[in-house]
């Protein structure tokens, strides 16, 4: 028996639906390279648990009581994550917004967890939430940005979104997520 005849006696293969899988491939490729319009990220604050760069264990709830913007990064935006922190908290200060950092980590294997942990700021005044699993920074983040702010109001429902430089903070960004907290 040749080698084609064997394949074709094979009753797992059928290549006429593995064309038909190769073509529809081919097809949907261009509908895919056009990707999602705009994110949406949650119009309320998601309730999560999360632990921070010290092991400590920080509990978000929708309605948090009082303003909160969430800072959500990957690793390239890590620097940036913050340097938007500090100057969200200066212009907020007076406000009292709770302006907390999380760090996208989904995908990060077990093993690289206590090293990652270890390169986060040593500042007790800088916690980063590490998102290990995606459920927080990847929902608010998406694929839009390295580095997004999302402000949420005291009923916990979502007042502005701004995906936000890596160069250089801008207070008038910040002052216009902030605003949208105090209301119109």
């Amino acid at each position: 028996m040749t080698v084609a005849a064997r394949i074709a006696s094979v009753p797992s293969l059928n290549f006429r639906r593995m064309w038909r899988v190769l073509l529809a491939t081919a097809l949907g490729v261009p509908l895919l390279a056009q990707g999602p319009s705009r994110h949406e990220p949650p119009g309320v604050l998601p309730a999560v648990t999360l632990r921070d760069q010290f092991d400590g264990r920080t509990v978000l709830s929708s309605p948090p009581g009082r303003p909160v913007v969430l800072l959500a990064s990957t690793r390239a935006g890590k620097d940036a994550a913050a340097r938007w922190q500090r100057c969200l908290q200066d212009v907020g200060a007076t406000a009292g917004v709770r302006v907390v950092s999380v760090a996208d980590l989904a995908g990060v294997p077990r093993l690289l967890r206590g090293i990652i942990r270890g390169v986060m700021p040593s500042d007790t005044a800088a916690r980063v939430l590490l998102d290990w699993e995606g459920t927080l920074a990847r929902r608010v983040r998406g694929d839009a940005a390295p580095l997004v702010a999302a402000a949420y109001g005291t009923d916990g429902r979502l007042t502005g979104w701004e995906a936000l430089s890596l160069e250089r903070e801008d207070p008038a960004v910040a002052q216009r997520l902030l605003a949208g907290l105090r209301g119109p």
